[in-house]
């Protein structure tokens, strides 16, 4: 495993990555830590992919969210172009672990996956750990090459994620 990049938020708009070269890694692995959003509670955190080193960002094909570990919720992602990654209630830190993958197939294409688990807080002045499982596919069928994180609401305050290639 190589550490590839440490995006670092301090009142950012997004945090982007765009060093993804499928030949040199099949997997990366992306750590979320503490990262929060700047202002409205209940702000989501999501995650795009791009094909074309951020010009356009690609929608996930099909996707599912547990939250909680009790249930699934499957989300055609393709009107939003989002993956949600954590919901902020409360401007809670969103912290976990996700992969991205080439070569899942899916209707007989090759699609990219994403896949992982991350943690925050939820339920105001009763404040509660929460859990959100989430997995998807990119509906391209050509590789992602740029991954963009992104709050639906206002910046990411602070934060660091860090990315891995794995071989």
């Amino acid at each position: 495993m190589t550490l590839l990049a440490t995006l670092t938020a301090s009142s950012s708009a997004s945090l982007i990555y765009t060093g993804i070269s499928w030949p040199s890694f099949k997997c990366y692995q992306i750590i979320l830590s503490d990262v929060s959003p700047a202002t409205t509670p209940g702000a989501v955190l999501s995650v795009q992919g791009s094909i074309d080193s951020g010009s356009n960002y690609a929608s996930l094909w099909d996707g599912h969210i547990l939250t909680n570990e009790s249930t699934w919720v499957r989300t055609a992602f393709a009107s939003s172009q989002t993956c949600t990654v954590q919901n902020a209630t409360d401007n809670a830190n969103a912290s976990g672990v996700l992969f991205l993958q080439l070569g899942e197939t899916v209707s007989s294409s090759t699609k990219t996956a994403l896949y992982g688990r991350t943690t925050g807080w939820s339920g105001g002045g009763s404040a509660a750990p929460t859990t959100m499982l989430t997995m998807g596919f990119f509906s391209s069928t050509a590789p992602i090459n740029t991954i963009r994180f992104t709050y639906s609401t206002g910046n990411i305050k602070s934060g660091s994620i860090r990315i891995y290639g794995i071989t």
